[in-house]
């Protein structure tokens, strides 16, 4: 394959000698964003982390497990303890004495209890004590998270010195790309914003295959070195990376790939001579490289070995982190697999792969065209194929690590294939600059764009709504609330509420705002405490409810302060078959966590008012009026059967009082044979209630003996004022049967 002037490659001097610094920069701020943003102990694993570097900077030495009795405060010390270490000493002059006991386990998330529901993904409820300035433990969290950043930009040196190898003669183009393009992976960037042992696996790693590069190009023994370094670093850096063990040797296959028929033609013997140096080559810088990472980690391996019978304490491992998945089904394989390639661009603890796996894939599919492209053209930039062909060796080895995890471990992760990052970011890079010299250099830049737009608005835009407390900015009631005053078992105040404004339809859901303050002096004091919305109607039958965490998991009321309004909204549906038009009033209660009701002043129930339910079928009189009453109602018609009388009334405005229905029943002398007054259907639905245009049925059992008479009309029962018929002066519709 020809390499031609039309490489598509991004030029070099278009970015200038600052460009790497300037990337550099820019992802450890980035990183240091996401780092603020993200609540402490939300990454993946992360109490379990500190928890384990917390053990180390108190006693020093290296704990003793068991996998009968497990301490799983310590189930990250079944890996190896290079990145604790550093943690350790950082952390070490700070006062941690709050830890664990200042932080609490959110029980309503699936991950903490099995069959639970939350709204929120948060594994921890978040206090105050979180805030800004940090203090004890939680700033020892976000000091150690400064580690790992420091981690990722090493990381992304490291993509440089490997693209380079990749791509000699090339110029800085492309491997400034291939840096850009992994700086700015979303998840790469949150990952090195928190505590994690990732952030030295993916760092060594990637600096093992830098360093293997180079030893191919050199042949000299200081990389044989630096790279068994390396490889020592990685092993001490997580139990996957053992996946990388191979590597090594096919780089020493790959760096001798020049004697192959198709790139030298040499006789046989001299085939044979350098085959045999060749061979001596590699056996001694394979000996080298792999002693040098024998005595950088065997130590770790050899103590295993003797404590738990097991180089890698797999089985204590797997004991500790709750493994023991059965074996997966066609479908939950394709799924997890899904979830690989999904979690390894976004995820940020809040399933984010699940929305965002498709642009991601169509980003993937763009590129390999391009590579397609390339080989159809026979169009590429000067590459070491060797290299490339270790690079895709060390993705190979890293996945199938991963795909072996995910046989008997449910929670997978596309991090598990960060160490590769400068692989596959260098390969991402020469897929998309296929397409042409000026439009591949186009849409290279539009990539590099695009994720850094969206590494930079995910802390605001997807991070900080999913952990967001849910307080009332500037703790004053919002205009349109009604203000409140209910003190429910000195826990919880009730201090206003908002009622839904339009009328609720059957199988609809209606939410219910309310705002509360803490009773309690200081945060603690309290219990955390449930709130139950129920619609009910007025002959008492309830029509839905609901019950809302107050503050949400995120943030109980057992952690309020009292200068906090904290807003909870309340879903309720109401279920489909409730008998319609009709009202309900929305009744309150409060429970503390012993699951008792909390008493206010005047009993267990706070009443906010009512609100109406809509939506019948309407009505269909057989007789047709045209009265209207007060030039507020109108009787549209009515039906008269062995039942009873149904009137059809409908609303010509917004009606303010609530009238009363009155229908008698006079025989042929004009006396009274019968009474049926009452609010509109049976006092369910009344006058104030209804909507403008909308067709009220409303049903009066009664009698009408033969010859008998009908006379309907409103009134208010307060004053006994009942509304006239048009101009006329008449209070009274007659009706004939």
């Amino acid at each position: 394959m020809r390499p031609t002037r039309h490489t598509a490659v991004v030029e070099g001097h278009r970015w200038g000698r600052w460009a790497l610094p300037t990337i550099l920069v820019t992802f450890a701020v980035l990183a240091g964003l996401y780092s603020l943003v993200t609540p402490v102990f939300e990454g993946p694993d992360e109490i379990w982390h500190f928890a384990y570097a917390n053990y180390l900077a108190n006693n020093g030495g290296l704990p003793v497990l068991s996998i009968d009795h497990p301490d799983l405060w310590l189930r990250n010390s079944a890996h190896p303890p290079l990145y604790y270490w550093p943690l350790a000493a950082l952390i070490a002059p700070l006062d941690r004495t709050d830890f664990p006991s200042a932080f609490r386990f959110n029980l309503a998330s699936p991950n903490i209890t099995p069959g639970a529901h939350s709204d929120r993904p948060n594994l921890l409820i978040h206090g105050r004590n979180e805030d800004f300035p940090f203090r004890q433990s939680v700033l020892a969290v976000h000091l150690g998270r400064l580690l790992s950043i420091a981690l990722g930009v090493v990381t992304l040196v490291g993509v440089w010195a490997v693209a380079r190898q990749l791509a000699p003669g090339n110029g800085t183009g492309l491997p400034l790309a291939t840096v850009a393009v992994a700086a700015f992976v979303p998840q790469f960037v949150y990952g090195s914003g928190v505590i994690n042992n990732d952030a030295l696996a993916v760092a060594s790693g990637t600096w093992t295959l830098a360093a293997l590069l180079a030893l191919m190009r050199s042949r000299s023994l200081r990389w044989a070195v630096l790279a068994g370094l390396a490889l020592g670093i990685a092993l001490l850096s997580k139990i996957g990376m053992v996946a990388l063990l191979p590597l090594p040797v096919a780089a020493l296959i790959l760096a001798n790939t020049d004697l192959l028929p198709w790139h030298n033609r040499v006789t046989a013997g001299e085939w044979r001579l350098h085959w045999r140096a060749r061979l001596i080559w590699a056996v001694k810088t394979g000996l080298v490289l792999y002693a040098i990472a024998g005595l950088a980690a065997g130590w770790w391996y050899l103590r295993n070995w003797t404590l738990y019978g097991d180089p890698l304490a797999w089985r204590l491992w797997q004991v500790l982190a709750g493994g023991g998945r059965p074996f997966p089904s066609i479908s939950q394989f394709l799924s997890d697999m899904a979830g690989l390639f999904g979690t390894y661009w976004a995820d940020f603890g809040v399933r984010a792969d699940r929305q965002w796996t498709w642009a991601f894939a169509g980003l993937v599919l763009v590129a390999t065209a391009g590579l397609v492209w390339r080989i159809i053209r026979r169009d590429w930039p000067a590459l070491n194929w060797a290299g490339l062909a270790l690079s895709a060796a060390s993705f190979a080895l890293l996945l199938a690590s991963a795909v072996r995890y995910s046989l008997v471990i449910t929670d997978i992760h596309g991090r598990l294939i960060h160490p590769a990052l400068a692989a596959t970011s260098f390969w991402l890079v020469v897929g998309l600059t296929g397409w042409g010299a000026r439009f591949g250099r186009w849409l290279a830049g539009a990539v590099v764009a695009g994720l850094f737009a969206t590494t930079l608005l995910v802390p605001f835009l997807v991070i900080n709504p999913a952990y967001a407390r849910p307080l009332v900015a500037g703790h004053e009631l919002p205009g349109q609330a009604t203000a409140a005053s209910a003190a429910f078992g000195g826990a919880v105040e009730l201090a206003g509420f908002e009622l839904p404004s339009s009328h609720i339809r059957p199988g609809a859901s209606a939410r219910f705002v309310t705002f509360w303050r803490t009773l309690a002096v200081r945060p603690g004091v309290v219990p955390d405490t449930v709130a139950s919305l129920a619609l009910v109607r007025p002959d008492g039958t309830v029509l839905g409810h609901a019950e809302t965490l107050l503050g949400t998991s995120v943030y109980p009321s057992a952690e309020w302060l009292p200068t906090d309004l904290v807003v909870a909204t309340t879903d309720v549906t109401i279920p489909v078959g409730v008998a319609v038009p009709t009202i309900a009033n929305v009744w309150l209660t409060v429970r503390g966590d012993s699951g008792g009701l909390l008493p206010t002043g005047q009993g267990d129930v706070q009443d906010l008012g009512r609100v109406a339910l809509s939506g019948g079928a309407g009505c269909s009189p057989t007789v047709s009026t045209t009265a209207i009453f007060g030039g507020q109602i109108r009787l549209i018609g009515y039906s008269l059967d062995a039942n009873g009388l149904t009137l059809c009334w409908s609303a010509l405005q917004t009606i303010s009082d609530d009238y009363t229905v009155f229908v008698h029943v006079l025989d042929q002398q004009g006396r009274s044979l019968s009474n049926a007054d009452s609010q509109p259907r049976a006092g369910q639905y009344p006058t104030s209630a209804w909507l403008p245009g909308e067709l009220i049925e409303d049903r009066h059992p009664l009698v009408v003996p033969a010859g008998a008479t009908i006379q309907v009309g409103l009134y208010k029962l307060d004053t006994l004022e009942r509304l006239s018929l048009g101009s006329s002066g008449e209070t009274e519709l007659a009706l004939i049967p």
